[in-house]
């Protein structure tokens, strides 16, 4: 699966815009910037107190906080998002991390993914706010382009060991995509060659640019 995601180019961002405290000044902070830029989680804290003030602050800023630690459930399992919002209409969560990034965290990130793209929210924006940098990998899978998309479809099943259900997830992933039916004939592996370098293809033709 990683062998697949193409890293980003965007950097990091230093300086958080003159933020003081753990939370944006409202009135220092335009609300069409990404929340990651405009609000700051304090590294070590609480994370239920986080995610609580995190929520305070989005409704400030007159957003619409629908629901707090909300189940998501899909065919690849269940996960509870911290903040679900609407925003002009549609779906938005975010997720709220205060620790340093390691590699079970990052597993555990894509799989919330995972599920919540696979769901009834799947068109919705994902945002991760954290106190600490963000990884790209996480970065590129909260978006939702075409070879991220694919990916997150196989993302629970990523283990060699497990063969047959990895084929099957690929199979169901390549049916719900572009209605096909795979039989994992030797003469259908041209037609995956070519499907998968499209979604790819794409991919690297976007450039660095990305979308949450």
């Amino acid at each position: 699966m990683r062998a697949f995601w193409k890293r980003r180019e965007r950097e990091v961002l230093k300086e958080r815009l003159g933020i003081r405290g753990p939370l944006a000044d409202l009135a220092e902070v335009p609300t069409t910037r990404p929340l990651v830029e405009t609000i700051e989680i304090e590294r070590g804290a609480s994370r239920a107190a986080s995610i609580s003030r995190v929520a305070e602050e989005l409704r400030r800023r007159d957003e619409e906080v629908v629901e707090l630690f909300k189940m998501v459930a899909s065919p690849v399992g269940q996960a509870t998002m911290p903040i679900h919002l609407r925003r002009g209409g549609e779906d938005a969560f975010v997720e709220v991390e205060t620790g340093p990034w390691e590699r079970k965290t990052v597993r555990d990130i894509l799989k919330t993914a995972a599920v919540l793209r696979s769901s009834e929210y799947s068109g919705a924006t994902f945002e991760v706010l954290s106190a600490y940098p963000l990884p790209e990998e996480v970065r590129y899978f909260c978006g939702r382009s075409p070879a991220a998309l694919l990916q997150l479809d196989l993302v629970c099943y990523a283990d060699p060991a497990k063969a047959e259900a990895c084929g099957k997830a690929f199979r169901n992933a390549v049916r719900r995509r572009w209605g096909l039916d795979l039989d994992y004939d030797p003469e259908e592996l041209p037609l995956v060659e070519e499907l998968l370098l499209a979604v790819l293809g794409e991919e690297i033709g976007s450039g660095s640019s990305s979308g949450s």
